[in-house]
């Protein structure tokens, strides 16, 4: 996992995840470093149906501070997908 640096990466990344195939279900985990972007995330999966699923022992969404560094944000996704109660 790595951090995206310009405006020109994160419309490569978008690009890139635009033609990908879509994952089986409906439940999804969302992983970000602002509150603000988790609450816009949890209120689109709300109007397409999907559902964020609330873990047991990992919160959904996970939201880290700014200046959280990438090892820390990629050790919340085992965790996430570990969590009977979280997505899969």
């Amino acid at each position: 996992m790595r951090r995206l640096r310009s405006g020109e990466e994160l419309f490569d990344a978008a690009e890139f995840f635009a033609c990908q195939r879509l994952p089986n279900g409906r439940r999804i985990g969302i992983i970000t470093n602002s509150a603000e972007i988790a609450t816009l995330a949890t209120d689109a999966c709300a109007t397409r149906g999907l559902k964020i699923a609330h873990g047991t022992t990992a919160p959904n969404p996970v939201v880290f501070p700014v200046s959280a560094t990438a090892d820390e944000s990629a050790a919340s996704i085992p965790e996430l997908l570990a969590d009977p109660g979280s997505t899969r």
